[in-house]
């Protein structure tokens, strides 16, 4: 298809994330590294837009925000380029606490990140590129001088009747959407715990109206099992997410809104106060509270605390008695206005 000017797109997401939390980016940055002033006032400019890819201003030394081209594709995510130049010389020393920070994260929420990929290429030996997987973390032999590392996705591309790329088909609201989504991970691997404090609060928890569409089948081969626990929770939420716009209005539910330490899955709005809803795809009910009970807490408490009414962990086995006797002995003992919800998934087709 010829080279390919990433120019445009770069561009044109510039122009829509005003609409969008990664439009912060270079505000985020500013706190977090304790610079002067923003290094740009959009994520992408002249500096770090080439031909194929781009990165955003800054992202050199960093986790950085990535787009670019490979074959008939768009990748877009955020990547490590261990590639070497004269400013910089040590891009292995430099990145390792970042990749070990980046795997932290990961290793925290095995679901929230489920449908990007990864997969590196190899510029210290022609370019060669490894196959795409599910990997959740950066295996420590990746961590070695040429080697770009990528997470997240891909779109394909389409051609005019001319013959030139269609920049209008491409999905420029998704990749926002996504890039909004991992704005979360890059600001805990770039971030110090002083540094994150000092962020405007409307960083720390924003609801957000709404149900986007979300993927429910794959034929990924990869990591399948859990690939299928994030689809599984996927479909839980959207069917979450209409009971509850029934029960309390569209307008005051919303899905993955954003606080300082990840996204709660589910929040109702009433008032000044919020209800908080974790889905949980185990098999028991036992299991579902084990899993959500911390993280849930983490969402309302840390290091902000969330004006929340409820908290709600949901799944998609009834309750027993045992699961039941135990939510309430949390409610009575530690006054946590805890409860547990039973949703019912959809036969499919329907």
């Amino acid at each position: 298809m010829g080279t390919m000017k990433i120019a445009p797109i770069a561009q044109r997401i510039n122009h829509l994330s005003s609409a969008h939390r990664f439009g912060e980016l270079q505000e985020i940055r500013k706190t977090i590294k304790h610079l002067a002033h923003r290094p740009s006032t959009v994520p992408f400019d002249h500096r770090s837009i080439f031909d194929a890819y781009a990165f955003h201003v800054g992202g050199r030394k960093e986790l950085q925000f990535n787009i670019g081209v490979e074959d008939e594709k768009l990748r877009y995510g955020v990547a490590f380029s261990f590639e070497q130049n004269r400013n910089f010389e040590e891009p292995e020393k430099v990145l390792l606490p970042h990749v070990a920070r980046f795997n932290e994260y990961l290793s925290q929420d095995h679901e929230r990140y489920a449908r990007f990929l990864q997969w590196h290429v190899d510029h210290s030996d022609g370019g060669i590129r490894s196959e795409e997987t599910y990997s959740r973390t950066i295996a420590p032999e990746l961590i070695r001088r040429g080697n770009f590392i990528f997470f997240g996705a891909l779109q394909g591309l389409y051609h005019a009747a001319d013959g030139t790329i269609d920049y209008d088909r491409i999905d420029y609201e998704t990749i926002l959407n996504d890039f909004d989504d991992l704005l979360d991970l890059y600001i805990y691997v770039e971030g110090s715990v002083p540094a994150l404090e000092n962020i405007s609060e409307t960083t720390r928890f924003s609801f957000r109206a709404g149900c986007p569409l979300r993927a429910a089948a794959t034929t990924a081969s990869q990591a399948q099992a859990s690939l299928d626990v994030s689809l599984r929770h996927n479909l839980l939420q959207a069917a979450l997410h209409r009971e509850l716009a029934a029960e309390f209005g569209e307008a005051n539910v919303g899905v993955e809104c954003r606080t300082s330490v990840g996204n709660v899955d589910l929040v109702v709005v009433s008032g000044q106060q919020y209800d908080l809803y974790e889905i949980k795809t185990a098999h028991e009910p036992r299991i579902c509270i084990r899993e959500a009970l911390g993280q849930i807490l983490e969402y309302a408490c840390w290091p902000t605390p969330i004006p929340f009414r409820r908290l709600v962990i949901v799944g998609e086995t009834t309750i027993d008695e045992d699961a039941r006797r135990y939510v309430a002995n949390l409610r009575h003992r530690y006054s946590l206005p805890i409860s547990y919800r039973h949703v019912l998934l959809p036969e499919p087709g329907r």
